[in-house]
């Protein structure tokens, strides 16, 4: 997990709070977007694909007279999080008092701040994306061998097709997913998302109707001993 879109209202009477959640976000290493110079009015497509593109998105939902349709808050804001939601992007509301969550996903879970004392609620916000980052596993170079099958993929210039997928601890095995080969200096990689420290992994690779299969394998290298 690298990015989080940080949905919020970027008047003046929210700007001290901004500031502190993207600093707070930010010494998670994480890097934040806004949708502020796409105007912060409407779900725009630039808006949409901006949340697309990021792992996650944190939400402020600080206190508004007007629209009561949106519980108090800021039209766009509650537009976010739903589009965060509906893209199935881990995503939570921070909620000032007085403030309801409205729509499909009013039940899910939010943190409720006192504007005048943040800590417990970056506290809380904190482990949210300390579980994020598990669930998220990271990013796994891997090097394909042999070196023939390597070189076959690095000639193909993209004609390859290779996939992943991960085995639980139960032995159950995931959906394959499409990943690119990468030649590099000295052999071809696939770099692997979302590997948590407990899978497994096999490779396929097809290459003119011929195909490659890898043995279910852990993650960890062996290292053999001698004196």
């Amino acid at each position: 997990m690298r990015t989080v879109f940080l949905s919020c209202h970027f008047g003046e009477a929210d700007r001290e709070l901004v500031r502190r959640a993207e600093g707070f976000l930010e010494s998670h290493n994480l890097r934040v977007v806004t949708g502020e110079e796409l105007g912060g009015c409407a779900l725009t497509q630039g808006v949409i694909d901006r949340i697309g593109a990021c792992d996650a998105l944190v939400a402020l939902m600080t206190k508004r007279e007007e629209e009561p349709k949106y519980g108090g808050t800021h039209p766009w804001v509650v537009d976010e999080f739903k589009c965060a939601k509906n893209l199935n992007k881990p995503s939570i509301a921070l909620v000032a008092p007085e403030v309801k969550v409205v729509g499909a996903y009013q039940e899910h879970e939010r943190i409720d701040y006192d504007p005048g004392d943040m800590v417990k609620a970056f506290l809380k916000l904190s482990k949210t994306i300390g579980i994020w980052r598990r669930q998220a596993g990271r990013l796994l170079k891997v090097r394909i061998l042999p070196q023939d099958v390597a070189e076959k993929i690095a000639a193909a210039n993209g004609g390859s097709m290779c996939s992943y997928r991960l085995c639980d601890y139960e032995g159950t095995l995931g959906q394959w997913r499409h990943v690119d080969a990468i030649p590099e200096g000295d052999g071809t990689y696939l770099y692997l998302k979302g590997v948590t420290d407990e899978v497994r992994i096999q490779l396929r690779v097809e290459i003119s109707n011929m195909i490659w299969t890898s043995k279910v394998l852990p993650q960890w290298i062996p290292i053999e001993l001698s004196h």
